[in-house]
């Protein structure tokens, strides 16, 4: 037989919904799969985190898209506009800069997040490509952002290393990076990097993570900040199965 790859509409569905279930909203990491994004937007009331404007062409609603930056310009920000993008990830003072230039002239309105670095636990190498503001960064820029006309509401963004549970101590760091100040004025806390899958060398440490997050997100209601989480695997991965056959057998 011709090796084939099967999705299972019913079980990316079951993902999704065991995961919202744990949060207030969900940003689908949509380049993980794009046919799993389809079927979320369909069938869903699913967000979406995309990255490039070539990905946004895969959906049909982009109000629901969370855009990230990445070097963009006046350009790039126009067309973003003219497909109706108005949400917004940022990880760097230049692209902050371009964008608050941009829409000083727009008459529309845009939700704004900016990515925060929290301190990495990965060994060796992982611990040079980390991107995102400071924390002290965040802690000054929000309240001017949260004061910008053009600015109907300001998030924080965060990445967490999927499968390394020792950077899920969420509320602890969190506690420790963004102020009481800050915490009243924006109005969601996105944990980006996505949730853990089941692999055959890896034990299963998912109900430790939702704990995490239902401790976080009783926290941060204090404040009346919603939750979002940022998933791609957990939700593409465990609906798409290998069709194929074996073709001979050595030693058993």
């Amino acid at each position: 037989m011709k090796p084939k790859f099967v999705l299972q509409k019913s079980k990316v569905l079951e993902q999704y919904n065991l995961l919202k279930e744990q949060c207030d909203e969900v940003s689908y990491s949509l380049k993980s799969n794009p046919i799993v994004g389809k079927i979320l937007e369909e069938d869903s009331s699913c967000s979406f985190s995309v990255h490039s404007v070539e990905s946004l062409k895969v959906l049909n609603d982009v109000s629901r898209v969370y855009y990230f930056s990445q070097a963009w310009n006046d350009e790039v920000l126009s067309e973003l506009f003219s497909l109706g993008v108005r949400r917004f990830v940022v990880d760097n003072q230049q692209d902050l800069n371009v964008l608050l230039s941009f829409i000083e002239s727009r008459e529309e309105k845009i939700v704004l997040f900016l990515r925060m670095r929290l301190k990495e636990r990965t060994v060796r190498t992982g611990k040079h490509f980390v991107f995102g503001f400071y924390s002290s960064e965040v802690n000054e820029l929000v309240p001017k952002l949260v004061a910008n006309p053009k600015i109907e509401s300001v998030g924080v963004h965060f990445h967490r290393k999927t499968q390394n549970i020792h950077e899920w101590s969420l509320q602890y760091e969190l506690k420790d990076s963004l102020s009481e100040e800050v915490l009243k004025k924006i109005y969601a806390l996105n944990i980006g990097g996505g949730l853990p899958v089941r692999y055959k060398n890896s034990r299963d440490r998912l109900a430790h993570i939702f704990e995490e997050i239902e401790k976080l997100r009783a926290w941060l209601k204090e404040f009346n900040v919603k939750v979002i989480t940022e998933p791609g695997r957990f939700v593409a991965a465990p609906g798409v199965s290998l069709h194929t056959e074996i073709l001979s057998i050595d030693r058993n």
